[in-house]
């Protein structure tokens, strides 16, 4: 088998959603086999029924100024989406993050939603990406500032990744600059040439509202540091004490690592990343695997309550 087709079988495999479940099942299954399930019992039960209610409330609150971000970034048309559609398009897309494979999956479907609604294309495909971009950059943001602010809180390692991925950012930057100013080639075909120029006319419309684009941005970066300050009080709650610079790096790389479009909903992947980052600070596994599986249980919560 060539790695061509290796690439084919597996790519086609993913695809699947058994596949990704077993995935997730694995993964799991292999951080539970390494800790005494009476400790993960016992972390869990820090988190009372009452503060998980309250948690699920934020996290929703979190997400209330999601719609309004979304919505901000699509409605670059005159034909433009009302709230009273953008609130069900956004919540089936966090509905389908359950099933669907990365967190980026629910782009996709409430991407089709508001089109049905909005009926520009280009305007609701381009918002939709410049809205997941915002939120990645803001992480991005925000570990950069932390390490910025906080060099010692990081090793040597650490700074060295950082950079490389500071330059792949570097280097996406230029790639869309590229795709605004360089001529398009006669020999590109007239399909693929009219879809180009119409994606641009958003972008150069986009361009045109530097307002909307600051006030999405401020919308990630503050709905982010919202859900960074609850997860390191649930953290706290179950006894990890770390500093709030350590949380402002460790949770933005775990939401990260929940893009790989590998597992379901990225459930196993958050799980796994946690037990490494926190075990840098000495934090049991079974601490860390408690504390990203009441995090998890909140993600599908809200994205069942989506779902109705």
């Amino acid at each position: 088998m060539t790695i061509q087709n290796t690439f084919s079988f597996f790519k086609k495999a993913l695809q699947k959603p058994i596949t990704r479940i077993v995935i997730s099942f694995f993964i799991l299954l292999f951080l539970l086999s390494k800790l005494h399930l009476s400790d993960l019992w016992h972390s869990i039960n820090q988190i009372s029924l009452g503060l998980w209610v309250l948690s699920l409330i934020v996290f929703m609150a979190g997400h209330v100024v999601g719609v309004f971000k979304w919505r901000l970034l699509i409605n670059t048309s005159n034909n433009k989406l009302p709230l009273s559609h953008a609130f069900p398009c956004y919540f089936a897309g966090l509905f389908a993050n359950i099933f669907l494979p990365s967190l980026v999956g629910g782009d996709v479907v409430r991407a089709g939603l508001a089109i049905r609604f909005n009926k520009q294309k280009e305007s609701v495909i381009l918002g939709g990406l410049l809205d997941r971009f915002l939120d990645t950059s803001a992480l991005a943001l925000i570990v950069f500032g932390v390490t910025l602010f906080f060099p010692t809180a990081l090793s040597p390692e650490d700074h060295k990744i950082l950079f490389w991925v500071s330059m792949l950012l570097l280097g996406f930057v230029l790639c869309c600059i590229v795709f605004l100013v360089v001529p398009l080639p006669h020999s590109m075909p007239n399909l693929l040439s009219k879809i180009v120029v119409r994606f641009r006319n958003v972008i150069k419309h986009m361009a045109k509202n530097p307002k909307q684009i600051l006030m999405g941005s401020g919308m990630a970066i503050f709905i982010q540091i919202l859900f960074i300050l609850l997860f390191a009080f649930l953290g706290k709650v179950l006894g990890i004490h770390l500093s709030l610079s350590i949380w402002f790096i460790i949770w933005p790389i775990a939401k990260l690592s929940t893009t790989l479009p590998i597992s379901m909903g990225g459930i196993g992947i958050r799980e796994a990343a946690l037990v490494v980052l926190l075990g840098r600070f000495a934090v049991p596994s079974s601490t860390s695997l408690g504390l990203g599986l009441i995090w998890e249980s909140i993600f599908i919560a809200s994205s069942g309550i989506g779902g109705i």
